[in-house]
């Protein structure tokens, strides 16, 4: 990612490079306009979308080290956008030894109910179960309402869960506009995650500690385009 303070000689070959890959990607619904280019936002999925007439929607995957401030950035995108999201979220309890998972229009959930992987020996092992049981209900319960679609986070942990898996695919072939968090490229190599970021109309974008700040108010304006008319907005916990 571009630092602040570089200079226009420092930039301009960067951005020159970026408009020569972007200029037919068709991302327009979050570059601002027919044929615009953001070489900031739209980086993966060139080759696909070449060419492309149309984008069916916009998936934007956040990615990164650990503990860099994916799921803060998104927490901000979701705030500045006002929308109630769909979708799901994933936090570990407070007493560190076990991972849940909620509906993201709630309150954080540590219920047992909700708990999708356990700590033990200084291992993380995903509940293949629970996460076909929590994962497929929740994204069908937003599909009725919801105009944006947080998946928080994407991971490993999910092998071996294809009700979850196929959810997730379904979703993303479908209209409703998602802003998830995934792994880091060689956390996702050999997983069920390969490839999944290169749908059509997918973009990823890596957090890094320059631009994290800014990040949200630079995702939310692009993102606004592709939310359609009206708004479903509110405190969470509230029905929708």
């Amino acid at each position: 990612m571009l630092r602040k303070g570089a200079g226009w000689s420092t930039l301009f070959p960067i951005w020159l490079s970026f408009w020569r890959l972007m200029e037919h990607c068709g991302f327009c619904a979050i570059c601002g306009g027919e044929g615009g280019v953001d070489p900031l936002f739209c980086r993966v999925n060139v080759e696909e979308s070449a060419g492309r007439a149309e984008v069916r929607s916009v998936h934007v995957f956040l990615t990164g080290p650990r503990g860099v401030g994916k799921s803060t950035a998104l927490d901000r995108t979701v705030e500045l956008l006002g929308v109630r999201p769909g979708g799901f979220r994933t936090g570990f309890a407070p007493d560190r030894t076990r991972l849940c998972l909620w509906p993201a229009w709630e309150r954080p959930d540590w219920s047992e109910a909700r708990t999708v992987a356990r700590l033990a020996d200084g291992r993380l092992t995903g509940d293949p179960a629970a996460f076909d049981r929590l994962g497929p209900a929740i994204l069908r319960e937003s599909l009725s309402w919801a105009r944006l679609l947080v998946l928080d986070e994407l991971g490993w942990l999910e092998a071996g869960a294809p009700a979850f898996q196929g959810a997730v695919r379904a979703f993303l072939a479908g209209p409703v506009p998602v802003l998830g968090v995934v792994k880091p490229p060689h956390e996702r190599r050999g997983t069920w995650l390969e490839g999944l970021v290169d749908t059509p109309g997918g973009t990823l974008v890596e957090v890094d500690l320059d631009n994290r700040s800014n990040l949200p108010a630079f995702l939310a304006a692009r993102l606004r385009a592709a939310l359609g008319p009206g708004e479903i907005t509110g405190e969470l916990g509230n029905e929708p």
